[in-house]
Parts: C-alpha cells; structure tokens; sequence
C-alpha cells in the first residue's frame, strides 16, 4: 500500500500488514509443529474439574484428548503433589480394579499430532515405557526396571512426530498423567 492510499489508511487508523513469501510446499511434522505453539493439557479446564467417570469405563474423552485403557476402570481427574508444579492431574484406576497395562492417547479429531511431552506418577509391576506410533515400530522413553517411574518425559524422537496415538505402558499400572504437551497437525 503506497502514496494516498498509505495516508487515508493511517488517517483512519487502519492497518495493513502485508506478508510476502515463496510457497515451498506443505511442511513436514517437525516444521509444523516447530512453527505452532503446542497445546498444553493440564487437567484444570472447567471440563476436567471435578471430571469422574464414575464407573469402570474402556475409553472417554476429555478436552479433546481420548483415552483407551487395557482393562475397564475409573478415572478422575485429582491432585498429585509429586507433578508440580501442575499438580492436577488424571488418576487411572481409582476403584483398584487392578491389571491395568496400558493407556494409550489420541486425539477425539483423530488427526495426527506430534507429542513434546509428558508428566507422569506410575507404579506397575514391569517397566513402564511411553511409546509413540509415529513412523515406525516406536521407542520406549521412560523404562524404569522398578516399575516405578514419576517425572517429567521428553520427546525428541521421530516416533512420536505425525502420530496417531502414544501409549504409556507397564503391568498392572497405578497412574497418574500430568500435563501432556502436544502440538496437532493440520489436516491432509
């Protein structure tokens, strides 16, 4: 916008940004989700609070994340003193059904995502590893022999860019997710 455009505009106080760039082509997961800012699931939306399924349940959904489990039990969103400093957070199996071995996370739109990280508090009786679908057979990011694991995990590996889903798996779980940080990609 030039000359007596450019003045009336400004007299009006009106804006004009123009953008100028070279179209390159659609990005690949690690450009897009390097260039949007990751949405960050922490358990105090007015949807989650107080959230309870209130009985034995395989899946739900919540703030746009779904959940599958390996065995039907209760979940509810409470407070875990050992995520701060976001301490609400989503406690699976809260009638002690037990066998609980796996949980694994989607998104409700079912597009692809690339996962940057994820707060867990688990106790199972093997390993407890966080594996994504992406691009291949996945990788474990957190394995504790214990079955004890609580702490922040990161992600930086290519399984878990342009994923449909991630699992956190490990026998006979008692868990707790914290904030689960994720960035969606854009529709095909």
């Amino acid at each position: 916008v030039t000359g007596a455009m450019s003045s009336r505009l400004g007299r009006l106080g009106v804006v004009v940004v123009v953008l100028v760039g070279a179209v390159v082509g659609p990005l690949t997961s690690s450009q897009w989700a390097s260039a949007v800012a990751p949405t960050v699931e922490d358990y105090t939306s007015l949807a989650a609070t107080n959230f309870d399924t209130g009985t034995n349940v395989l899946s739900f959904n919540l703030d746009g994340l779904h959940y599958a489990m390996s065995e039907a039990v209760r979940e509810e969103v409470l407070t875990d003193g050992s995520l701060a400093p976001d301490p609400e957070s989503m406690g699976f199996d809260m009638t002690s059904v037990g066998n609980l071995n796996s949980v694994t996370i989607s998104l409700v739109s079912g597009s692809r995502f690339s996962l940057s990280s994820i707060d867990l508090d688990v106790l199972a009786d093997a390993n407890v590893t966080v594996t994504g679908n992406g691009g291949g057979s996945g990788s474990p990011i957190a394995n504790d022999a214990s079955g004890y694991y609580t702490g922040t995990v990161t992600t930086s590996n290519a399984s878990f860019t342009g994923m449909n889903s991630f699992t956190i798996s490990g026998g006979n779980m008692v868990l707790n997710i914290g904030r689960v940080v994720y960035t969606p990609e854009p529709a095909a």
